[in-house]
């Protein structure tokens, strides 16, 4: 199973809370993840009527369930019969190691591999970490924008990054050309997988903090 199916499942499962089975079955039964982007999310849905409705009805229930997966905004794309192959073939593909990798990137996501994930220190390395590893493959890596003083954040974040199938590797320090600002990236190897109830949804995260975290 790529990553976008992975999420779209967790976002099906979020919006059962609100709709009945019938509603999900009549319209998502046949509906695939294409791939799940820095701020896109794209579906695939067999016959015209089907994406038509789902395109009418059902963009803001989808785009509600990824904001509480990632506590972002996505844009929906529901694509049908011949638009897919269309798509397929003009998308663009993002990988480290290419003039477009930077830290503006938060999940890699056309490739459909996450081959590495980047985040910028916005949170605990803990939450982070929750909301990054489980998208990244086994032998892919997280990597993590933070200060030069962040030792004992990511001491305190070790136990959730095994849990979750990381494991710490040596940072490194950079300073930002033409100025004084230096930052350190903490990298995290993906050696195992995630357990499958994770990340939480965000608004579940906010509300336990890390009491529950792995």
């Amino acid at each position: 199973m790529n990553p976008a199916a992975e999420v779209w499942e967790k976002v099906v499962a979020l919006m059962g809370e609100e709709m009945t089975a019938t509603t999900l079955k009549t319209w998502f039964d046949d509906a695939e993840a294409v791939s799940l982007e820095e701020s896109s999310f794209v579906l695939y849905s067999p016959t015209r009527l089907k994406r038509d409705i789902i395109t009418a009805r059902y963009i803001p229930p989808i785009q509600n369930a990824l904001r509480e997966l990632f506590s972002s905004d996505f844009q929906v794309l529901v694509l049908t019969e011949n638009e897919l192959a269309g798509y397929q073939k003009g998308a663009g593909s993002f990988l480290p190691g290419t003039e477009d990798y930077t830290f503006e990137r938060f999940v890699v996501g056309s490739s459909n591999k996450f081959a590495h994930a980047a985040a910028r220190a916005v949170a605990d390395l803990r939450v982070l970490a929750e909301l990054c590893l489980p998208f990244v493959k086994v032998g892919g890596w997280f990597l993590a924008m933070k200060g030069t003083d962040c030792g004992a954040e990511l001491e305190q974040a070790l136990p959730t990054i095994q849990a979750l199938g990381g494991r710490a590797a040596e940072p490194f320090d950079y300073t930002i050309p033409h100025t004084e600002v230096a930052h350190r990236v903490v990298r995290i190897e993906k050696i195992g997988p995630s357990p499958s109830q994770y990340p939480r949804r965000w608004a579940k995260i906010q509300k336990e903090g890390q009491k529950k975290a792995p």
